[in-house]
């Protein structure tokens, strides 16, 4: 789930393109792997994408130069260039907690995400980085929300050998989401505090 300013985007010129290139250093010179052109309207018009995100999946260890152009009518208006470096790295040692199993609809469930490993480790507010996805008998399904939502996008460090802990008020939720009595999968994003790798962390509740 990602929010955004909504006001802040509806004063965007919704004519602009957004051409995303990603080149990769190989042996055998730069390879493309990205070459991606659309429109801010597409993007503003869509829930699965934040208007000011567009994710990459690097598949493999190596060096990649990020171009992002604007353009206008054809025309360069703006343009970004970044170098990155993606790095294997291993797997992490993080461990989800809830205070309870189980949970009437206008409790507050505390999480707590436990750092086991020798890494940062970072997370973001319950509104950008949690997510509920309610068992429907034959799989787990993603709780969307009712409309557009509007939250602060704090970033929260967890250390080695420490934990944080965080609140979802289920009676302020239900009013944001359809949250129906059932059995339900909370999963957490987390990063490492350095690399920004990706990881989620999953605790059921009924």
């Amino acid at each position: 789930m990602y929010v955004y300013d909504y006001q802040r985007a509806q004063e965007i010129d919704r004519s602009i393109m957004i051409r995303i290139a990603v080149i990769k250093s190989t042996s055998k010179g730069p390879e493309v792997i990205v070459d991606h052109v659309f429109s801010i309207e597409e993007v503003l018009s869509t829930s699965a994408t934040h208007p000011y995100e567009y994710r990459i999946k690097f598949e493999e260890p190596s060096e990649y130069t990020i171009y992002v152009y604007a353009m206008k009518n054809g025309v360069v208006v703006d343009a970004l260039v970044s170098h990155v470096k993606a790095i294997e790295l291993k797997p992490i040692q993080a461990v989800l907690v809830t205070d309870r199993k189980s949970y009437c609809l206008n409790d507050t469930i505390i999480y707590t995400i436990i750092n086991k490993g020798d890494e940062p480790l970072a997370t973001g507010n319950p509104c950008i980085s949690a997510r509920l996805y309610r068992w429907n008998g034959t799989a787990w399904e993603l709780v969307k929300p009712k409309g557009k939502i509007m939250c602060t996008l704090e970033g929260y460090p967890i250390y080695p050998g420490t934990a944080k802990s965080f609140k979802i008020d289920l009676n302020k939720w239900s009013k944001l989401y359809t949250i129906l009595p059932g059995k339900y999968k909370l999963v957490v994003e987390v990063y490492g505090d350095v690399s920004k790798q990706q990881n989620f962390l999953k605790q059921r509740s009924s």
